[in-house]
């Protein structure tokens, strides 16, 4: 694990592509990540995974989470959000937030093992209209991770 930089840009871009082929984020959203946490893991020397958010006072939204699918179901998407609220804490987070699909239980699994919970759900929160779960978790960490 590692901070993200600006240099990173090119293959943040590359992995968001593989991670979300279906509306990754553009090159323009990515860039200015880096003034929030933002933490990556490379593998053999690529980009596999990242994590970034925006800190605003004492409180984070996890904005986007991405594992590049031929290194899923390996426990990076865990290991990623933790040192993302870790590198949150460090710069004086108490808390932190995010809003996943109600239909990716894959990621709510990953989320709720890095000490998320669910607190709400945001109807029709996404252009397709699916919703959205809420989920907060209290900084530090607490309990197994």
């Amino acid at each position: 694990m590692r901070p993200l930089a600006a240099a990173d840009l090119p293959r943040l871009v590359e992995l968001e592509a593989a991670c979300f082929p279906e509306g990754p984020w553009s090159a323009r959203a990515l860039d200015g990540c880096w003034a929030g946490p933002a933490v990556g893991v490379e593998r053999g020397g690529a980009l596999v995974g990242y994590a970034i958010g925006r800190l605003v006072v004492d409180e984070v939204e996890l904005l986007r989470t991405g594992v590049h699918p031929d290194h899923r179901r390996a426990g990076l998407g865990v290991a990623l959000t933790v040192a993302f609220l870790d590198a949150c804490l460090a710069r004086g987070a108490t808390a932190a937030q995010l809003e996943v699909r109600v239909g990716n239980a894959a990621a709510i699994a990953v989320y709720a093992r890095a000490g998320f919970a669910t607190v709400g759900r945001r109807p029709r929160y996404y252009a397709d209209g699916e919703d959205a779960l809420l989920m907060t978790s209290a900084l530090p960490l607490a309990g197994p991770r």
